[in-house]
């Protein structure tokens, strides 16, 4: 792998699409996991709460294994990275840059972000839909200290994954040049 390309979040704003549309590019192969989040922590973390089980095993670990995840790229391709928890988790920037260079791949970043109240909203909706939410939103909200400190994984983070600033600070910090911030609702509109 010579060329990593790594959509960092936020979710809810269009990664997915992002990531579809660019190995729709021959420059460009997303991986077989759109969300490795292989430069996170949370391996070494506890996970409780609805379908955590599948969120604590959906994590790729090794080196081997993260490299595995993109079998489609070639020489002077990018592998595409979508996992959106990179954002906002302390330990990533650190372990993307490193990574970088370690390894002698060129990196570029990605953060879409949208409004955050429209993002919180789209999440929790999202957890209605595959049933792992019984809460109002209100107290879902209420709640999310609560559930961040037991362990509930971050589809429950709805206010901390869409205050984002703070965290798109500490990357350009890191990378510079080589983070583009999008706007979920320019991407909307194109």
């Amino acid at each position: 792998m010579q060329n990593l390309l790594i959509i960092i979040g936020s979710a809810k704003c269009g990664t997915s699409s992002l990531s579809m549309w660019l190995d729709k590019h021959p420059a460009f192969a997303k991986g077989l996991k759109k969300e490795p989040r292989f430069f996170t922590d949370f391996s070494d973390r506890t996970w409780r709460g609805p379908a955590s089980k599948g969120f604590a095993t959906s994590q790729i670990t090794t080196y081997e294994a993260y490299i595995s995840n993109f079998p489609n790229v070639r020489s002077g391709t990018w592998a595409v990275d979508a996992s959106t928890d990179y954002i906002w988790c302390d330990v990533s920037p650190r372990k993307i840059a490193s990574f970088a260079k370690n390894k002698a791949v060129n990196v570029k970043l990605v953060a879409i972000v949208r409004d955050p109240v429209d993002r919180a909203i789209s999440e929790y909706n999202h957890t209605l839909r595959h049933n792992w939410e019984t809460a109002s939103l209100e107290e879902a909200l209420d709640a999310e200290p609560g559930r961040m400190s037991s362990g509930y994984h971050p589809l429950f983070y709805h206010i901390r994954r869409s205050t984002v600033l703070a965290d798109i600070t500490r990357y350009w910090e890191v990378f510079g040049q080589d983070l583009l911030i999008l706007d979920y609702a320019n991407m909307k509109h194109q």
